[in-house]
């Protein structure tokens, strides 16, 4: 468990020349790599490693190639887009500060904050909020494929937490996150369910293949447990207080108490 007031780590550090310097290099890459053909009547999105992505997301995931450092101590929760990836932010956070507001849980950033403002998010926060990077706990988010995390997460002694879905409620889930925020930002989809389902379907939705997504990890889980704790989001939902237990163990910290 950290201490009640650990210190900011410093992941990454590059001068704004580096970066200028990266993100042109990046963006002639990306400009040569396969599109979605149709394409996507709202956003670019481009296959890099066997995966699709939105290409800023891209350009971000490369750059963090280059420039991230993990540390030993960090905590990775990995998922493909609306698999429980909120639910895992707010469980571990809850988890990993469990200690912090027992005096005075009105403090609690969770009571006021959404998790992703409390868990970070590698490729997202990269760009709009880099700084949030350099959270003073050890736990980040991704949405990245494990081939396309930063080295140094996989060369590193920090663990990973992935977490999946089954595969229609994970489409369904992501059809309807993508109407809303069509609506919340005016724009018109010029898609059909059916049109994306294909694209899920052939495994050209954001970050996907999904089934890849998903195998690279569980691969790694059996590989190498002590580093990749693998779990569903149906088993999380059908017995919470057990697979709770279970990442606070895996994530270091023993002081759940029994009732």
């Amino acid at each position: 468990m950290p201490s009640s007031s650990p210190s900011k780590v410093s992941r990454f550090s590059v001068s704004d020349d580096s970066m200028e310097t990266m993100s042109k290099k990046y963006k002639e890459i990306i400009s040569t790599l396969p599109k979605l053909d149709p394409p996507h009547p709202t956003y670019e999105i481009t296959q890099y490693n066997g995966f699709w992505f939105h290409s800023s997301t891209l350009e971000a995931t490369l750059t963090l190639s280059e420039t991230f450092k993990a540390q030993p101590s960090d905590i990775y929760l990995c998922s493909s887009p609306k698999t429980g990836t909120t639910w895992l932010k707010a469980l571990a956070f809850s988890i990993m500060t469990r200690d912090r507001f027992l005096d005075d849980d009105s403090t609690n950033p969770l009571l006021h904050k959404v998790p992703h403002e409390c868990v970070p998010t590698l490729e997202v926060d990269f760009y709009s909020n880099p700084i949030a990077l350099d959270t003073e706990l050890p736990v980040l988010a991704t949405h990245l494929p494990y081939a396309c995390l930063p080295p140094t997460i996989l060369q590193s002694n920090c663990k990973i937490i992935y977490i999946c879905r089954e595969p229609k409620d994970t489409f369904v889930s992501w059809w309807h996150y993508g109407k809303k925020q069509q609506e919340t930002f005016g724009i018109e989809s010029g898609t059909t369910l059916e049109q994306e389902f294909k694209w899920f379907h052939d495994g050209k939705s954001m970050y996907g293949p999904y089934w890849d997504h998903v195998l690279e990890y569980f691969k790694q889980s059996v590989d190498r447990p002590e580093k990749v704790f693998f779990l569903t989001y149906e088993d999380l939902k059908s017995d919470t207080m057990c697979y709770v237990k279970k990442l606070a163990e895996f994530m270091g910290s023993h002081s759940l108490r029994r009732k």
